[in-house]
């Protein structure tokens, strides 16, 4: 390890353990998963097993949000409905954290009619409810059969879920199969949910923690791959069960080459970018956004590093059109810009950005170049 901060990767360990990481719905499909695949491609380098896997490809799950979509839309009135499927995916995410949880049939409907009446201020009688009811009830039908199968099929001796907001409620649901049918797996949460709806400081984490005691072994907060591989190895106080940078002695590990991010068990074609990053954290830093405390303090890669990363992935995939994965692109944008027109190759791509800089035409047309 150097003393610089960043981890130096030493020699593999032949890890017995088989892992399995995954990504439930729902998640559009945009990129493949990031998180999943870069703790995939550091934990090869130590000889461990691992698998991971994407359910937003699903079709069948697909289809079900969609019906529900469908159904849904109408009973609410034309003029009612704003921007539909943003807002209406609050009624179809609290929905589905309802359903596994309720012990009351007749309070549950009337937390329903509560849902959809607070964001489209239309009331739903029984009948309605019951129908929508019927696709989360499939829902989790559908996701018990596909997840079982693929526990029996993959049988890990670790389970690892990437969770986000609209994620969170199938993650739930996975990691208390997986607990129900093989109690000797460990599961291991972590994921973009942490910067936001659970971040350490909101009044929602603890009350979490205790919910989720029996099925989560252990929640990981923050750059994953080193506390994941420490835990696996034993270094890591079995008694804990939240792990963040200070249990890794604030290590991270850097702007590594892209081999690092394993995508074997994706297929890019099913996906509309791929995906790059020209820095980590966020440059503004502010006090009361969560993600300086979960990523850290701002820190850009060599542009010249980000190019070849994005032109290697290009000629390997044959994918063209990127996604930046930077908090905000506008203080690495001029120089990756310079760096591709040195190229001379033309790659697409797109992110965050604040628009003040985008008021120069000499600003766009250096972008265009």
């Amino acid at each position: 390890m150097k003393k610089t901060g960043t981890y130096n990767i030493r020699g593999n360990q032949c890890g017995k353990e088989k892992i399995l990481l995954a990504l439930l719905p729902f998640w559009t499909p945009l990129i493949p998963p990031q998180g999943i695949s870069r703790i995939k491609g550091f934990l090869r380098k130590y000889g461990y097993r691992v698998k991971t896997v994407d359910v937003n490809l699903e079709d069948d799950f697909r289809k079900l949000y969609d019906k529900y979509f469908n159904t849904l839309r109408q009973y609410i009135p034309e003029h009612k409905r704003g921007n539909f499927y943003n807002i209406g995916n609050d009624v179809w995410r609290e929905h589905m954290m309802a359903h596994i949880n309720y012990e009351d049939e007749k309070k549950y409907f009337q937390l329903v009619k509560i849902l959809v009446y607070k964001v489209f201020y239309c009331n739903l009688d029984d009948a309605r409810v019951l129908e929508l009811e019927y696709f989360v009830t499939e829902f989790y039908s559908k996701m018990e059969y596909y997840f079982l199968n693929l526990l029996d099929k993959e049988k890990p001796d670790v389970l690892g879920i990437s969770v986000y907001r609209d994620t969170l409620p199938a993650s739930l649901f996975a990691f208390k199969l997986a607990k129900k049918r093989y109690p000797r797996i460990k599961t291991i949460m972590g994921g973009g949910i942490f910067i936001s709806q659970l971040s350490p400081n909101s009044p929602n984490f603890n009350f979490f923690r205790e919910k989720t005691e029996r099925f989560i072994d252990k929640i990981i907060i923050g750059e994953g791959e080193l506390p994941f591989l420490k835990f696996l190895q034993g270094r890591l106080p079995e008694s804990q069960r939240v792990f963040t940078k200070h249990d890794v002695n604030g290590e991270t590990l850097g702007f590594t080459p892209v081999d690092m991010f394993d995508f074997s068990d994706f297929n890019p074609n099913h996906y509309s970018y791929l995906a790059a990053q020209g820095s980590s954290s966020c440059p503004n830093q502010c006090s009361f956004c969560n993600v300086t405390s979960f990523y850290g303090e701002f820190k850009k890669k060599n542009p010249r590093q980000t190019v070849e990363e994005m032109i290697e992935l290009f000629q390997k995939y044959g994918t063209q059109l990127f996604y930046m994965l930077d908090a905000l692109v506008n203080e690495v944008v001029f120089d990756i810009a310079e760096e591709f027109i040195k190229s001379g190759v033309s790659l697409y791509w797109d992110g965050y950005f604040r628009v003040d800089d985008a008021c120069s035409r000499e600003n766009a047309l250096l972008w265009r170049r």
